[in-house]
């Protein structure tokens, strides 16, 4: 998000920066809001900022409990012998999931119903697009086909289930709106 200030003096770009109380007015997005609001909406961000971060630490920490499993099944204990492409799914998972967890938190922020929206929407796309992958991926190794699906399917649930556990606890610690 771009924040363009207005100063007595000259118009500044700032991105995600403290504001100083002596500028004038602010233009986001084409609005005009006084600093108040805009300190507002820069707490929003930074509170944002810190679940996104608390988020992120969760995730590797699944990703290397994950990964540390599947090196035992597959390399150590030699319980199906699976592609090293299972092992490309990792980053997959961790960088869609990231990104769909910080657009969710967003969208949390704002007013309205764009939070169910982008939720469904963004689960939707996000089970087409993981069909995509291992439909190709399983077409490519076919003899292997059973230890790429399931573990392909051990991934998704775990970073899926991580990821709305996440934005439930999100949602609910929103402060409510309060009415006039």
């Amino acid at each position: 998000m771009a924040f363009f200030v207005a100063s007595p003096t000259k118009w500044q770009y700032l991105v995600g920066l403290k504001f100083p109380k002596h500028f004038c007015f602010i233009i986001i997005a084409n609005r005009f809001y006084e600093p108040a609001i805009i300190y507002t909406l820069m707490e929003q961000m930074e509170q944002v900022s810190a679940q996104f971060n608390k988020f992120i630490i969760t995730l590797s920490i699944l990703t290397v409990i994950l990964l540390t499993l599947f090196i035992v099944a597959f390399e150590v204990a030699h319980i199906a012998d699976a592609p090293k492409l299972v092992y490309g799914f990792f980053p997959y998972f961790f960088i869609l999931t990231a990104f769909i967890h910080h657009t969710l938190l967003k969208a949390n922020q704002q007013k309205g119903n764009q939070f169910v929206n982008k939720f469904s929407g963004l689960l939707g796309i996000k089970m087409f697009l993981s069909a995509g992958v291992i439909g190709v991926c399983a077409y490519i190794y076919k003899e292997q086909m059973n230890q790429i699906v399931i573990s392909f399917l051990i991934l998704y649930f775990s970073y899926t289930g991580v990821e709305i556990t996440a934005i439930n606890k999100a949602v609910r610690s929103k402060p409510k709106p309060e009415s006039e």
